[in-house]
């Protein structure tokens, strides 16, 4: 499934968590439909991503899960420091002329940066990352 797809899904599940809250009476149980959602969502997204985007408590989520439900997991919950060049990202010279490096890196705080630049733009890519991590 491309990311765009991944991303598109997490939206919907987002609005319709956010639909249902906006016309909830009280504090009415989260319906099993939009729990489905949730953990189908953990076929593609990890854990914490999907109880954060859709406003859930983690133990609760994982608490939803069948024994058959895969979850994506890191490989470290604390990852090391991962080095980023431009050089690895992008292929020298690039046979077309218009392609796009395309990134995203997220904060451990959860800010995310999404970036799309021109091929020829790509050194730039390490110097707005390294802000993005410093800000």
């Amino acid at each position: 499934m491309s990311a765009r797809a991944l991303d598109t899904d997490l939206r919907r599940a987002r609005a319709a968590f956010a639909a249902w809250r906006s016309g909830r009476r009280g504090r009415s149980p989260i319906p099993d439909a939009l729990w489905r959602i949730a953990t189908t969502l953990l076929e593609h997204h990890e854990l914490t991503t999907v109880a954060r985007e859709l406003g859930l408590n983690p133990t609760r989520l994982r608490a939803r899960l069948t024994p058959r439900t895969p979850v994506t997991r890191r490989r470290s919950q604390n990852p090391a420091f991962v080095e980023l060049r431009a050089l690895d990202l992008v292929p020298a010279p690039s046979p077309v002329p218009d392609a796009t490096v395309h990134a995203r890196i997220e904060r451990p705080d959860g800010t995310r940066l999404t970036l799309s630049l021109p091929v020829a733009d790509a050194g730039l890519l390490e110097q707005l990352c390294a802000a993005f991590v410093r800000a």
